[in-house]
């Protein structure tokens, strides 16, 4: 399954899974019956109350008027919800740009409007076959707009034990750190990462050895694997506080 890298404002890169077709489905089935009890309650409340008050095109324009949240359900919910609609809450998607970050007013707008296509027109076979046929999972509407859905259930890209035990109380060793830019932090992190999944012990030194140099550090006490790991919480707790 396709993945989307996202990378955090804590400077952790965060892969999710792309939304997969079962959950879409089930997630749009949810949304639907939302609408379709709503629209059924207003059905009922105004032809209890109302429509012995009320002449037929009358009662016809207020049932119009409060079925509109029904017609804007999905640009609604997704806007004021940053992404979501109440079925994706619960199944637990979310849509977002190509790039990863929040997609904007516009962007929902766009998806809204395409539902024309991708849903109503053949019973949502087309939305489906575009899903299914794009290398994003992306629907007419979601090509359209520069967007996609993930599934909100995060695969940590980076070893997870380097900021799980980071607490507020934590304390910079090394803060030299700051002389990092994130482009340097990351490349530390990514060829870490590998390194020590791989047992390299060369590659461990080597990036002890060049990160004592750049940051002018000497007489460390403690094994160069766990140096280097404690320069990137370090950075990852510098960056936090700023």
């Amino acid at each position: 399954m396709e993945k989307l890298l996202i990378n955090t404002p804590q400077n952790v890169d965060i892969e999710y899974s792309l939304a997969s077709v079962g959950s879409r489905i089930l997630a749009i089935a949810l949304d639907y019956a939302v609408m379709i009890g709503y629209a059924f309650l207003i059905f009922k409340i105004i032809e209890l109350f109302f429509s012995h008050t009320m002449d037929s095109w009358l009662y016809m324009g207020t049932l119009m008027l409060f079925l509109l949240p029904v017609l804007f359900y999905h640009f609604i919910l997704e806007t004021l919800l940053k992404g979501q609609t109440l079925g994706m809450m619960v199944v637990k998607l979310k849509v977002v740009k190509i790039d990863g970050s929040r997609a904007t007013i516009y962007e929902y707008f766009i998806r809204w409007v395409m539902n024309i296509v991708d849903i109503w027109m053949l019973s949502g076979v087309i939305g489906l076959v575009f899903i299914i046929s794009t290398k994003k999972s992306q629907r007419i509407g979601d090509l359209a707009a520069g967007t996609t859905i993930i599934n909100l259930k995060p695969k940590l890209k980076l070893i997870e034990t380097v900021y799980e035990e980071l607490k507020d109380s934590y304390e910079i060793q090394f803060p030299q750190v700051v002389k990092l830019s994130d482009k340097d932090i990351n490349i530390v992190k990514k060829s870490f990462k590998n390194a020590v999944s791989k047992r390299d012990t060369t590659v461990i030194n080597a990036l002890a050895t060049k990160l004592k140099n750049v940051l002018e550090i000497q007489d460390v006490k403690i094994s160069n694997e766990k140096f280097v790991e404690t320069v990137i919480k370090d950075h990852y707790h510098s960056f936090k506080e700023r």
